[in-house]
C-alpha cells in the first residue's frame, strides 16, 4: 500500500553516455488492515557508509526490520567484504532476508511485500528487488535492468503505481522534462498530490546514489514547511556534512536545489519549471497535501 518508483539519471554527454545516479522515492502513508492510515512512515533508507540504499513496498513490518537491520551490519562493517561486487552483495542481503524470514511469524505478514536495493560498486550502479509471495511464501531476488540512453524510470510499484503511470504518459511524451531525472520526481509529486487512492498519500520521500559518497538524503519543501521522511516542522538542517551524518539536499516540488533556510530556489541553482500545457493535471484537479 504505497507508491514507490525508483529511476536513473544519465550524464548523457556526446560522446558516452553513463548512469550518474539512481533514485528511490516513496509517499510516506501507512496503512494498517483496520484501514487507519500514518502519514509519517519511513519508506526510503540508506547506509552512511557505503554506498547502498533501500526501499519497500507492500506489507511494512518486516521489510522495515530487515532494512533497518542491514543497514546496521553494512554500517557497522559486519556483512560486506572490501572485495565485494554488486551481485554477491545482493546475495548476502537476499540470504539474510530469507534466514531471518525463516522464523518469522508468516501470520504476521498481511500482504506480499518488496524490498528494493541499489548499490554503487567501482563507479557503476546496480538495483536488485526481493518479491515475496505470502501465498507461496517464496522471495525471488532478481537484478532491475538499468537505462543506456537517457534518464528514466526503472521500478514503479504499489496501490498508487496506475496513477503514476497515466500521469507519466503526459510527462514521458509531452513534456518539455521528459526524459530527465526532474520530470520523474515532478510526476511523482504530482501524482502524490493529486490521486484518489487512499493508501497513498502525502510528501514524497526520496534517497539516492550519485557517483561519488553514501546514501545521499533529501529533504523536501512544500508550500512552505519542510519534510524529512514525511515528518514536517523540521528545523534549518544544513545541506553540509555534519559530524559524519550524510549531506542532506533540500528540493522542492520542481525537483529544484533549494535553500533550507528561506525555502526558495538556491542562490546559483538551475530553475526547472512545470510544463504546465503537458500537464492538465495542474489545472483540473485540485491537490491533496
Amino acid at each position: 500500500m504505497t507508491l514507490m518508483i525508483a529511476w536513473a539519471g544519465l550524464d548523457c554527454k556526446p560522446k558516452k553516455k553513463a548512469i550518474a545516479s539512481i533514485y528511490f522515492a516513496a509517499d510516506s502513508r501507512y496503512t494498517w488492515s483496520s484501514g487507519k492510515t500514518n502519514d509519517f512512515g519511513q519508506k526510503v533508507f540508506g547506509c552512511i557508509s557505503s554506498p547502498e540504499i533501500f526501499a519497500l513496498c507492500g506489507d511494512v513490518c518486516f521489510p522495515k526490520m530487515i532494512i533497518q537491520k542491514s543497514i546496521r551490519l553494512i554500517d557497522g562493517n559486519h556483512i560486506f567484504g572490501e572485495t565485494e561486487t554488486a551481485g554477491s552483495k545482493a546475495q548476502k542481503i537476499g540470504d539474510l532476508i530469507r534466514e531471518n524470514l525463516a522464523d518469522y511469524d508468516k501470520e504476521l505478514i498481511v500482504q506480499d511485500f518488496h524490498v528494493f536495493f541499489g548499490t554503487r560498486v567501482k563507479g557503476n550502479f546496480h538495483v536488485f528487488r526481493y518479491d515475496y509471495s505470502k501465498t507461496k511464501n517464496q522471495l525471488c531476488m532478481s537484478e532491475v535492468p538499468l537505462p543506456a540512453e537517457h534518464s528514466d524510470i526503472i521500478l514503479c510499484e504499489g496501490t498508487g503505481k496506475e496513477d503514476f503511470r497515466n500521469h507519466w504518459q503526459y510527462y514521458n511524451e509531452k513534456n518539455i522534462n521528459h526524459r530527465t531525472s526532474r520530470a520523474v520526481y515532478q510526476c511523482m509529486y504530482e501524482t502524490l498530490s493529486m490521486t484518489e487512492e487512499k493508501t497513498v498519500g502525502r510528501i514524497p520521500q526520496l534517497s539516492g546514489l550519485y557517483r561519488e559518497g553514501n546514501c545521499r538524503f533529501f529533504g523536501i519543501v512544500n508550500d512552505g514547511k519542510r519534510y524529512y521522511f514525511g515528518t514536517n516542522g523540521i528545523r534549518e538542517v544544513s545541506d553540509k556534512e555534519i559530524d559524519g551524518l550524510p549531506q542532506v539536499e533540500w528540493r522542492n516540488h520542481c525537483f529544484e536545489i533549494t535553500d533550507p533556510y528561506t525555502m526558495e530556489l538556491k542562490k546559483g541553482a538551475q530553475p526547472q519549471p512545470f510544463d504546465k500545457e503537458a500537464t492538465p493535471f495542474l489545472s483540473t484537479k485540485k491537490r491533496n497535501c
